[in-house]
């Protein structure tokens, strides 16, 4: 079974108050996202994503559920690849990062900590683009 070795952190959004979730897809995907390629590549980031959760797509999510499973209260999903520790560490400290990277989130985001979750060690990849590529 292929693993892959890294860190993966993911970052929960929550909008900013005011923006329709079609403004804040916009400014996080076509206006923030290409202003962080630069020191994505410096920092040797190996896979960046995001996924988008409007509130037409959590009610018709909540739908097919029956209602029964709540869902995380967030507007967007993040997952960005390093490949170390080390890497990560030097790209939350990087000025760039530090400075208009996290100005420009003021924009589209609500201000304060977020929230993180950091998947770091090894992956063990199980299906991949909807192949069995190792056993469980």
């Amino acid at each position: 079974m292929p693993i892959l070795r890294g860190l993966r952190a993911t970052f929960l959004l929550t909008k900013k108050e005011g923006i329709t979730d079609e403004e804040f897809k916009n400014h996080y995907l076509n206006i923030h996202a290409p202003m962080s390629l630069e020191l994505m590549k410096r920092h040797g980031v190996i896979s960046y994503t995001h996924q988008y959760l409007s509130a037409s797509s959590k009610a018709e999510l909540s739908s097919a559920l029956g209602g029964h499973t709540p869902q995380i209260p967030y507007d967007a999903v993040t997952t960005i690849g390093f490949p170390s520790l080390e890497a990560f560490k030097a790209f939350l400290a990087d000025p760039e990062n530090l400075g208009r990277l996290r100005e420009d989130s003021k924009n589209y985001a609500q201000a304060g900590p977020g929230t993180v979750q950091i998947g770091w060690g090894e992956e063990w990849v199980v299906i991949h683009e909807g192949d069995v590529v190792g056993e469980a």
